[in-house]
C-alpha cells in the first residue's frame, strides 16, 4: 500500500507535460488564426461593402448630369472615401437612347490593389425627364 500510494501522489511525468503543452499550445495557435483570419475578412467584407455603395452612387450622380458622352473618364472620391478610385467608359449600343456604363471603384489593401466592376445601361430621357424630377 506505501508504494502505491506514494506513486498517486507523484503527479504527472515530465513526458505527459511535455505533450499537454504541445496540444495547448497548437490549439492556442489555431484559435488564433481563426480570429485573425475572421477580422481581416470582416475588414474585406466591409472595404467591398463601401465600394458598391459608392459605385451605386457614381451610376445616379452620372444619371443625375444627363445622358453622359462616350468615353472614358477618371477620378477619386471626396473624403472620407478617398482611398477609392472610380473609372467610367461609356460605351454606344445599337439604340440611339442607350449608352452601356462600364464603372470600377478601385482601392488598396495593403500591396494589394482590389477592384469592383459592374455594367449598367444609361437611358437617354431627353426634354421628358425635365420638369418631372427637378
Amino acid at each position: 500500500m506505501g508504494a502505491h500510494s506514494a506513486r498517486c501522489l507523484k503527479g504527472f511525468t515530465l513526458i505527459e507535460l511535455m505533450v499537454a503543452m504541445t496540444i495547448l499550445g497548437l490549439s492556442l495557435t489555431l484559435v488564433l488564426e481563426v480570429i485573425s483570419a475572421g477580422t481581416s475578412l470582416g475588414h474585406e467584407i466591409h472595404r467591398r461593402t463601401e465600394a458598391i455603395l459608392l459605385a451605386r452612387w457614381k451610376v445616379n450622380q452620372l444619371q443625375i448630369e444627363g445622358f453622359p458622352a462616350l468615353g472614358s473618364r477618371e477620378g477619386t472620391f471626396e473624403e472620407p472615401f478617398d482611398g477609392y478610385r472610380w473609372a467610367t467608359e461609356v460605351n454606344p449600343t445599337d439604340d440611339d437612347n442607350l449608352r452601356e456604363l462600364r464603372l470600377a471603384i478601385k482601392w488598396r489593401e495593403g500591396w494589394a490593389e482590389k477592384e469592383i466592376e459592374m455594367s449598367t445601361l444609361l437611358y437617354n430621357y431627353g426634354e421628358r425627364r425635365k420638369g418631372l424630377f427637378y
